[in-house]
């Protein structure tokens, strides 16, 4: 979302009360159990913050997970050090001037590209990505790991059961992992055409 602020971020640390002034010796201690909150603005499929405002985003720390959203964003508070009074004005992910300048969806998409074509050494391939590509990921790890689509509807915010079909991908364990585990079960279950019943009495059977 690139309307998002600073005011959006607030922090739980050591299981304190929620702070939206995330001191520098709490950032440089955030440890496995803190918590970076997310509160994003209205977006394009919730217009009115309707169904997810009041579902806010948490992402938890962790000093040793390969990705991971709230250590980067607390190497980002360390960095920008926004003032309490001065959050609500600054965006949350800077533009090319810097720190208090906005990323607009075309920057975004720019660097995007640029940085997949450097870490695939293939700028042609970058194109055939999108910032949407990371939602697709997302959901089928959430897949993966055994979330229900309910649980990746939110996690994602998507507005609709279609949204997360047309995003999620099943991987071949997930999928050869449905196919062993449904070899391994006995079936008691039985349809009504199948269970035993009394033929119906009519007129003609009882002449």
């Amino acid at each position: 979302n690139m309307n998002i602020s600073f005011a959006h971020l607030t922090w739980r640390f050591q299981g304190r009360p929620d702070t939206a002034a995330p001191t520098a010796h709490d950032l440089f201690n955030i440890k496995d159990g803190d918590y970076a909150i997310l509160r994003p603005p209205p977006s394009k499929c919730d217009q009115h913050a309707t169904k997810w405002g009041n579902s806010p985003i948490w992402l938890p720390f962790s000093a040793h997970a390969t990705i991971n959203a709230a250590r980067a964003l607390a190497r980002w508070e360390l960095k920008a050090r926004v003032a309490p009074d001065a959050r609500r004005t600054t965006p949350l992910f800077c533009g090319p001037g810097g720190i208090n300048s906005a990323m607009t969806e075309g920057v975004c998409d720019d660097m995007f590209h640029g940085l997949l074509g450097v870490a695939l050494n293939d700028k042609a391939a970058a194109k055939e990505y999108s910032i949407h590509s990371f939602r697709s990921y997302l959901a089928s790890s959430l897949l993966a790991s055994g979330c229900s689509d309910i649980q990746i509807q939110a996690a994602l915010r998507w507005a609709s059961a279609e949204a997360l079909a047309e995003y999620k991908q099943i991987n071949a364990e997930v999928y050869g992992g449905w196919i062993l585990g449904a070899e391994k079960q006995k079936l008691t279950g039985l349809r009504a055409a199948g269970l035993a019943r009394l033929l119906p009495q009519t007129d003609d059977l009882l002449h």
